[in-house]
Formats: C-alpha cells, sequence, structure tokens
C-alpha cells in the first residue's frame, strides 16, 4: 500500500506528464499552422507575382509614312518611320527591320523628333544582309504621333522590274513604357515599295 508521501509525488508525476504532453501537443500544432500560413502566404505572393501585363495595355501603332511609295532603278527615297503610342508613354525601342538585301538598301538614317533633345542612342545602328536595327530611348517617356526615325532608301539598279518589295517590322521589334513589362505594340504597318522602271 501507497504511503499518502508515495501518493502524492506519484499524482504530480502524473499531472506533470500529462502537462508536458499537452505541452508538445501544443507546439506540434503551432508549428503546424504556421507552416499552413507561410504555405498560404508562399501561395498568395506566388499570384501576386506571377501577374503580368496583358496586351489590353498595349496601344502603340509603329508604322511608316508614307506607307507606299513607288521608285525607278537606282532611285533614292525617305520614308519616316513613326509611332502612336496612344495611351501609352513611350521610354524606348528596339527596331528591327526586315527586307529583301537583293532589291533594297538602307543608305542613311536620322533621329526623329520623338523624344527631342532627350533621346539617346543605346546601341546601333548594325546591319545584316536583310536585317537592320537601332536601339532608342530616352529617361523622360514620350507620347503622341511622332517620328522615330527618318530612313533614305535605295532600290538597286539591277533589279528586274515590275514588282513590289516591303520593308517590314521583325517580330523582335520593341516598344516599351516604363509600367508594362511587355512590349506595348499593338499594331505594326510595313512599307510597299511598288519598283517600276523609268
Amino acid at each position: 500500500m501507497e504511503t499518502p508521501r508515495k501518493y502524492i509525488t506519484n499524482r504530480y508525476r502524473l499531472i506533470f506528464g500529462i502537462a508536458i504532453l499537452f505541452l508538445v501537443i501544443a507546439i506540434w500544432q503551432g508549428q503546424a499552422f504556421l507552416k499552413q500560413i507561410n504555405i498560404w502566404n508562399s501561395a498568395k505572393f506566388k499570384t501576386v507575382t506571377t501577374i503580368r501585363p496583358t496586351q489590353n495595355k498595349a496601344f502603340t501603332t509603329i508604322y511608316f509614312d508614307p506607307g507606299q511609295i513607288t521608285v525607278g532603278p537606282g532611285e533614292e527615297t525617305t520614308v519616316h518611320l513613326k509611332l502612336n503610342s496612344g495611351k501609352n508613354n513611350i521610354s524606348g525601342a528596339e527596331i528591327e527591320l526586315i527586307y529583301d538585301s537583293q532589291t533594297l538598301t538602307i543608305t542613311d538614317w536620322h533621329k526623329g523628333d520623338y523624344w527631342g533633345k532627350n533621346e539617346l542612342i543605346l546601341k546601333g545602328p548594325t546591319e545584316k544582309p536583310g536585317r537592320w536595327r537601332i536601339v532608342l530611348g530616352s529617361l523622360i517617356p514620350s507620347s503622341g504621333d511622332k517620328i522615330l526615325l527618318s530612313l533614305t532608301l535605295k532600290l538597286k539598279s539591277q533589279t528586274t522590274y515590275p514588282q513590289t518589295t516591303t520593308l517590314t517590322f521583325s517580330p523582335s521589334t520593341l516598344v516599351t513604357d516604363p509600367k508594362s513589362d511587355l512590349s506595348v505594340i499593338a499594331r505594326s504597318k510595313s512599307l510597299l515599295m511598288n519598283m517600276n522602271e523609268n
């Protein structure tokens, strides 16, 4: 038979053991709860950061003015490459043009008035057969329907006439808005050249 002192000691041990058990359970449940909160926060964070600007933020049209010309053998002509920003504010443009190097060459170019005195030539122009590329930009965005570049084009004299050729924008052409991490080009229009022997 247990003495009263021994009984009390065992009872305290039992109570203490039960308390420790409840403490362990509470800690385990707390850690599980915190882990669940972390998972939820992580999922919520990923949902926010994976949102990207959509095409409904792209309002810019890039095009040539005039959009159609007629030229003869060995003849030079000047066209303007223009940006109509729509609702966008334009901070930069990476332009790559594609053309038939057997019939056409770009002999000269000049900056337009899109960013005025704030315009910077970031790279180029560089030219490969059938491709012409330049990167322009400004620290101060601009908007409106203005000239980005003026290009002087020359039709090679050995070209067979009549026929047509085009000066088009490659898929890598980009126009940037500080509020978007996607190109804001909504539409591009190529230059159509009708080649007729004089």
